[in-house]
């Protein structure tokens, strides 16, 4: 545009440029405030005193100047210098040399490191440097000394003249993105296990708070026993939504700790969201189960009054009432772990009683959610397994003392594979 172009003259060179390049040259050093500059038509001014400038040179004003173009500047102005040429955008990183420093270690998600970029990069006019900034446009890796501070606090590119951002936020953004594309395998099992132990003061205190409950509810008689049993259910699942939320936003450092606050949001809700999950899981297999119920007793019924027709219709009602308890009893197994994920992510109980939700979602996550009820099948077999052995050599209260913190265990590795498995498959979610 013709409006936009500027002349600089220094030590009798004029140069011509528009107000974008003027303003990098005034961040550059390669424009000072005592530069005559003009715009158009308009006299010769010093350019601390152009408004566009004044933020960047923080004058407030300087003495005017002569509009004689053969004006120059006081001999203790340094010799101005045109712009260095600005290279390609695409950056190219130097040649390989001797790296004398530890390059900073990004947080880990899971057992896959950050990528392998993010820790060999260096400063590119440093290279025995690591960087402290990254170019937002060329991507040029700088180190503290390679910037310019503009007010104090932005870094700007000395390549290209755009803003940097800090190092450290492109590794860890590697991080997330390197372990998100990694895949969903036996790794995240391994992963899952380890985690309880992440923070094994937080697993003792709620395996304890848990397994007295649960003994608690034992003695409790009718009313008790069902009220220590709903507080015990809702701290639980309250952890359980806490490991799925977190984990599927990729905070696996967080932890599994609920944080408490709210009586109703920590307990209350977790514990309406669980029992949503048990109706939609097995809720068509427990009706089937008691509609064949009704069914054997009315065909008994009907055999000791002789009632030869009543009988062989309730026996009917028995034989398939039992068919569908047994199509329900697969629908819960198959469907239980993406019910457990869905009140986990959503906290929606409307969310967890539809089924379609969950079914979309299986059906983005295709192989994926294989793999986790595989995974959740193998969890079952050892929990269940360890759960029969106890039960067969210990008496009753003890054996609810030697199970529950296995319950509070396998249902934390349950809950941290679910998580990761919905953060890896976020992109086909639209989660990111």
């Amino acid at each position: 545009m013709v409006n936009d172009v500027w002349q600089v003259q220094v030590q009798g060179v004029i140069y011509e440029t528009d107000t974008e390049t003027l303003k990098q040259w005034a961040m550059q050093g390669n424009l000072l405030p005592q530069d005559l500059v003009k715009k158009g038509s308009l006299n010769w001014t010093p350019a601390g005193n152009v408004p566009v400038l004044r933020p960047i040179f923080g004058t407030g004003g300087l003495p005017s100047s002569p509009s004689n173009p053969g004006f120059s500047s006081s001999p203790n102005v340094p010799a101005y210098s045109p712009p260095p040429v600005v290279p390609p955008p695409t950056y190219q990183p130097p040649p390989p040399a001797p790296v004398k420093y530890a390059p900073p270690v990004a947080p880990a998600y899971g057992s896959v490191q950050s990528s392998a970029a993010a820790h060999t990069m260096v400063c590119r006019n440093h290279p025995q440097l690591a960087p402290d900034y990254v170019c937002n446009a060329c991507a040029a890796p700088l180190c503290q000394n390679c910037v310019k501070m503009v007010a104090n606090r932005m870094p700007v590119c000395t390549v290209c003249g755009e803003l940097c951002q800090p190092y450290g936020n492109l590794s860890e953004q590697m991080s997330r993105t390197a372990y998100q594309s990694s895949g969903f395998g036996i790794t995240d099992l391994f992963d899952a296990f380890r985690f309880p132990f992440s923070d094994v003061v937080a697993l003792i205190a709620f395996c304890v708070v848990y397994t007295i409950l649960r003994v608690a509810a034992s003695f409790g008689g009718l009313f008790g026993g069902l009220l220590l049993t709903a507080v015990s259910t809702g701290m639980l699942f309250a952890t359980m939504s806490t490991v799925i939320r977190r984990v599927s936003d990729g905070r696996v450092s967080e932890g599994y700790t609920p944080e408490f606050g709210s009586f109703y949001d920590d307990l209350i809700h977790p514990m309406f969201l669980s029992v949503g999950v048990f109706l939609i899981s097995f809720g068509p297999f427990a009706i089937a189960l008691i509609y064949a119920g009704t069914g054997m007793i009315r065909a008994f019924m009907g055999g000791v009054y002789e009632d030869d027709g009543a009988a062989a219709q309730a026996r009917a009602q028995t034989a398939v009432a039992l068919l569908v308890a047994g199509i329900g009893a697969i629908w819960g197994l198959l469907y239980y772990p993406m019910a457990l994920l869905v009140a986990g992510f959503t906290q929606s109980f409307p969310a967890v009683l539809n089924p379609l939700v969950g079914l979309d979602t299986i059906r983005r996550m295709g192989g994926t959610y294989g793999l986790v009820f595989l995974m959740y099948v193998v969890l079952a077999v050892i929990g269940g397994g360890l759960g029969l052995v106890i039960r067969a050599v210990t008496p009753g209260f003890v054996s609810t003392f030697l199970i529950s913190p296995l319950d509070v265990y396998f249902s934390l590795v349950l809950c941290y594979l679910l998580g990761i498995a919905l953060f890896k498959c976020s992109d086909r979610l639209g989660l990111n």
